[in-house]
């Protein structure tokens, strides 16, 4: 985290947030490898003659922050609002290798946005629905959200 500090007071490293409350981190270049490249005429995007298809394979390395969430919660929501997807009339389910039915939980308000690691911020959703509540466009997540709430409130 240092090395990280640093790197952003010299304002070579930047995070740029993007719509689902992650970020990106862009590094740039440090001048002695920008004239390297330069003076060789080194093309940065080149292939090595010779090296097999594995090794040409694009790497890329993610640095993440992340909140933390209370596994207990997950259990507990689970056991409260079962293993089928929380949404009236929502056949997508599979089973898995042990039988029991694929689910996954979601915070309806985000934690970056301010929502609580608890029992009436959490719903239990299909692959499809997990995946809609984050990625569809802002006016589907909305909806999603408001009626999650309404449905958690109702359980209560």
């Amino acid at each position: 985290s240092r090395l990280l500090q640093e790197l952003r007071d010299e304002n070579r490293l930047t995070f740029h947030p993007t719509n689902n409350g992650s970020y990106t981190l862009h590094i740039d270049l440090l001048e002695i490898e920008k004239r390297d490249i330069e003076a060789n005429s080194i093309d940065p995007n080149a292939t090595l003659p010779n090296v097999s298809t594995q090794e040409k394979r694009e790497k890329r390395e993610y640095l993440i922050e992340i909140y933390v969430r209370n596994a207990k919660w997950v259990k507990d929501a689970i056991s409260k609002y079962d293993r089928l997807c929380m949404l009236d009339g929502c056949g997508n389910h599979f089973n898995k290798p042990d039988g029991s039915a694929y689910i996954e939980v979601h915070h309806i308000v985000p934690l970056c946005k301010g929502g609580g690691d608890n029992i009436g911020n959490l719903s239990v959703l299909c692959a499809h629905h997990h995946k809609k509540a984050h990625f569809a466009n802002d006016e589907q997540r909305r909806e999603l959200r408001d009626s999650l709430l309404s449905i958690v409130k109702n359980y209560s």
